[in-house]
């Protein structure tokens, strides 16, 4: 059905007196993928999220659908707006502000927004995930975790040096990584607050380029810590890796666990909102319009 003979069907509809609950509705937004895998991560935080809240919650792809994320949002706005909700929160699951979420993401938004500018309802986009003030204790948290549970005496890598208690062990944290201006400059703040050193699987450095700075630097014993939202190819492939570059070289590589689970990113997330002080007039998201064109530019002709 069309976007706009839907809207002329909902104008028929007898909206209900709001409830009292919060006026926010929220809208998780993942990559997506052509693969099942994500949708079913953006299932479970969307579950998640239902537990902690009983505001309308649901989530979108911005990739991976048939369907345009800017149409995914305007049937949540519709459903939305039945409900008797004013605001809608749109939450950036990503890590990185590489071009899906500087660019991509408020067009996507903008193109929603302007079905409803005069149905007095408003799309907020939220800053993405990877903002959280409570991520570099989390990261430190699975660095202090994995390395109180593990010994590295215990790797054939390195039980034949006579003092096992001088080895140096580095830390690397492995981002997808942006080809944007400025765009993994986080990563590298976060990974120096950490004590740790950055990787990428999409831009330089790549784990075996840094891999072989670390050995060239005395590192006998790395811990690589896969700052990934969920698993996926690219997590397999790492680890993969990682695999072949300890057996050629003869260290001890450790791929560790992926930081987040769905009740993680939720909990972030919400707390996030719950602390948000937003007034309706702050929604408005501006938009280059050289930046819009086609199908998307439709929205901002009539």
């Amino acid at each position: 059905m069309g976007s706009w003979l839907k809207l002329g069907l909902f104008k028929l509809l007898k909206q209900p007196e709001s409830s009292g609950k919060i006026d926010r509705a929220i809208f998780f937004v993942i990559h997506g993928s052509s693969n099942h895998r994500s949708l079913r991560s953006l299932r479970k935080i969307i579950t998640a999220a239902k537990v902690s809240s009983d505001a309308l919650i649901d989530g979108g792809c911005l990739e991976g659908l048939d369907r345009s994320l800017s149409e995914q949002l305007i049937d949540f706005g519709y459903d939305a707006l039945y409900l008797g909700y004013s605001q809608i929160e749109v939450v950036p699951v990503f890590l990185l502000p590489g071009v899906h979420v500087k660019e991509d993401l408020p067009i996507e938004v903008e193109a929603a927004q302007s079905l409803f500018d005069d149905r007095k309802l408003q799309f907020h986009l939220t800053e993405y995930l990877g903002t959280h003030a409570q991520i570099p204790a989390l990261l430190a948290q699975r660095f202090n975790n994995w390395e109180n549970s593990h010994s590295w005496t215990q790797s054939p890598n390195v039980s034949n040096i006579s003092n096992v208690s001088n080895i140096k062990c580095a830390r690397v944290i492995i981002a997808h990584g942006s080809k944007r201006s400025g765009a993994n400059q986080p990563i590298e703040e976060l990974a120096r607050s950490l004590s740790a050193t950055t990787a990428y699987w999409s831009v330089a450095p790549d784990l075996e380029t840094k891999i072989n700075q670390l050995l060239d630097q005395g590192f006998m014993a790395i811990e690589v810590l896969p700052y990934f939202l969920s698993a996926g190819g690219i997590t397999k492939a790492i680890g993969a890796q990682i695999e072949q570059l300890a057996s050629d070289r003869q260290v001890q590589i450790e791929l560790l666990p992926l930081p987040f689970t769905a009740e993680t990113i939720t909990e972030l997330a919400m707390a996030d909102l719950s602390d948000a002080d937003l007034e309706p007039n702050n929604s408005t998201i501006a938009i280059p319009r050289h930046l819009v064109t086609g199908p998307k530019a439709l929205a901002y002709s009539n």
